[in-house]
């Protein structure tokens, strides 16, 4: 009902009959749709992104496989990160699949009716296939 993604449940330890959920792995709309049309789990981009110094920003999808990521503070850093991050999903994915990285420092970070800015926001209508997931 939330949306939220787990991973497959596993029987409980306590002795109690039943299952439990042993991790939260997302939520559904954060779903990241890919050039070849597969939904990618967006949390190892978005841990990479982080990683790779980004202190502020947000992914954006309109359009299979095209990433704009929005970025605040200074342009060239942001630039730079984004060219390495870009680089690793070029060498990772290859010419047909996965995403590319368009930076967009200059747009404005997009925010829910209730004011909340999530590091994902997608546009697209996410096709009915299993997510992949680990994809960095």
């Amino acid at each position: 009902m939330t949306g939220d993604l787990a991973a497959r449940p596993v029987d409980c330890g306590c002795g109690l009959p039943g299952t439990v959920t042993d991790a939260l792995l997302g939520r559904a709309r954060s779903s990241l749709v890919g050039l070849d049309g597969s939904l990618y789990s967006p949390y190892a981009l978005l841990a990479a992104l982080a990683a790779a110094g980004l202190p502020d920003f947000q992914v954006v999808q309109h359009e299979p496989g095209m990433l704009d990521l929005v970025t605040v503070g200074p342009v060239e850093a942001a630039a730079a990160c984004v060219r390495d991050v870009t680089r690793g999903l070029d060498a990772h994915f290859g010419a047909r699949q996965g995403f590319r990285l368009r930076h967009r420092p200059h747009h404005a970070f997009r925010f829910t009716a209730s004011g909340k800015r999530n590091p994902v926001v997608q546009r697209l209508q996410l096709p009915d296939t299993p997510e992949r997931s680990a994809y960095l």
